[in-house]
Parts: structure tokens; C-alpha cells; sequence
């Protein structure tokens, strides 16, 4: 129960502190609920970052493992390769590149087998 004083300025202070005082403790929830969601949100952002920064890392060292993998495996192709082999396979690649056609590597007969007989059909279809 409130008490009636008489003088108006003075009711209305003591009424508004009444008011105050009334809504401290659900204001007070309010921010503790309102600091809680966004710590939360917070802490999420933070997991969600770090699995992202984590799948990067992970792909790039996925990536250059592969990198090397490949590297070994093309340098020590060309380390067996003879001078006269990697002759013939420029020549290739410069025949290729302009277009010409280029004769069966040492050891490959023309139409036999699968690659021979593909080539084969392809040569046939060409002259028709």
C-alpha cells in the first residue's frame, strides 16, 4: 500500500521509485538472459570459424601432399629417360602443337590393338 502524501511533486518520485524498484529484478533477468544469448552466440561463431579455418588447412595440406606425390612420381620418369627418348617425345610434342601428324613411338604398330584400332577407325572416318 502506498501512502498519500501532500504535495505532488513528492507522490509522484515515490511513486516512480515504487516503479523503479518493482522492475529491477525482471530488468535484471532481462540482461542476464540478454548477456547469456550472446556469449552463446558468441561461442558458436567461434566453433563455426575454427572448423572452417580447420577444412582450409586441411584441404591445403591435402593439396600439396598430392603435390609431391605427383612431383616424386614425374621426376623420376623423366631422371629414366634417355636423351635419345626425350628427343622423341619433344619432337612429338612440337609435331602435336603444329598440327602435323605423328608416327608411332618405337614398339607401337599402328592399328592393333585397342588404342591401334581406335586410331584406325578414326584415320578410315577421316578419309571418307
Amino acid at each position: 500500500m502506498t501512502k498519500t502524501y501532500s504535495n505532488p511533486v513528492t507522490e509522484s518520485v515515490v511513486a516512480l521509485n515504487e516503479l523503479v524498484l518493482g522492475c529491477a529484478p525482471s530488468s535484471a533477468m532481462a540482461t542476464m538472459y540478454l548477456s547469456v544469448a550472446h556469449a552463446a552466440g558468441m561461442g558458436a561463431q567461434n566453433n563455426i570459424a575454427t572448423q572452417q579455418n580447420l577444412n582450409i588447412l586441411n584441404t591445403a595440406a591435402v593439396s600439396a601432399a598430392a603435390g609431391n606425390i605427383l612431383w616424386e612420381g614425374m621426376t623420376d620418369q623423366v631422371n629414366k629417360l634417355t636423351m635419345t627418348d626425350r628427343l622423341k617425345n619433344w619432337e612429338q610434342l612440337v609435331a602435336i602443337i603444329s598440327g602435323e601428324k605423328t608416327a608411332p613411338a618405337s614398339g607401337e604398330q599402328e592399328g592393333t590393338g585397342e588404342e591401334g584400332a581406335a586410331t584406325a577407325g578414326t584415320d578410315s572416318a577421316e578419309g571418307a
